[in-house]
């Protein structure tokens, strides 16, 4: 999945007591998709990041990068509520706040190595299948004179966005990102990257270059 640094191998280490293996699983699901999708941030430092705990919800801010990700604790497992840049985390703030949003209980801090953020990789299968079936129909309606196919990726576990690519030849013009949330995308795309006032991810056109990624190309003419 994408096209990963050298990195030198170290061990995760939990730095504080009290946070679980499938939370620490989703940030580092989340740091990889930002890293495979959005913005390349990873090196061979490890990755640290310090936030807190507000009832369900828990969100951190991690360097390098600058990048926030907020998940919450589900009924069973823990779930990605968001993933983004956040030049100015410092302030230690989440930049949304969720239903139910109390003052921060405790806090959180997390160490991973870069190593084990980009080797987690479980391509899930049936999700791709399902997500690419759900946003087939709307993503069409994104069509324009100028696409002349569409790329649909393959899912990997715990993504917390599915990223549709609109191109002209081998140029990209356009991504469609949806979420991902119960196991599912929105039935609409959140946000429509393209020039403007979305711009293009910066490794939009590095990805479309690579066909390990994408599940299915659909020419449109």
């Amino acid at each position: 999945m994408g096209i990963a640094p050298s990195l030198g191998l170290s061990s995760c280490r939990r730095v504080f007591a009290g946070e679980t293996d499938d939370e620490r699983e989703a940030i580092i699901s989340g740091l990889r998709w930002f890293n495979d999708w959005q913005t390349p941030f990873l090196g061979s430092d490890d990755v640290k990041c310090t936030g807190a705990r507000s009832g369900a919800y828990q969100y951190v801010f991690c360097k390098p990068g600058a990048v926030e990700v907020d998940i919450w604790r589900k009924t069973v497992g823990v779930g990605i509520n968001r993933v983004f840049a956040h030049p100015g985390f410092d302030d230690g703030r989440p930049s949304m706040i969720f239903p139910g949003w109390k003052a921060p209980t405790s806090k959180v801090q997390w160490s991973f190595s870069a190593a084990e953020i980009v080797r987690n990789r479980d391509k899930d299968e049936k999700a791709t299948e399902r997500f690419f079936k759900r946003t087939f129909a709307s993503v069409r309606e994104y069509g324009h004179a100028d696409v002349t196919s569409i790329a649909y990726p393959w899912v990997l576990r715990g993504d917390p966005e599915y990223h549709v690519y609109l191109t002209h030849g081998k140029r990209v013009i356009g991504v469609l990102a949806f979420y991902v949330e119960n196991g599912t995308t929105t039935e609409y795309p959140n946000f429509v990257f393209t020039e403007a006032p979305h711009p293009l991810p910066r490794v939009a056109q590095r990805n479309i270059a690579d066909p390990r990624l994408w599940f299915r190309v659909v020419k449109v003419r």
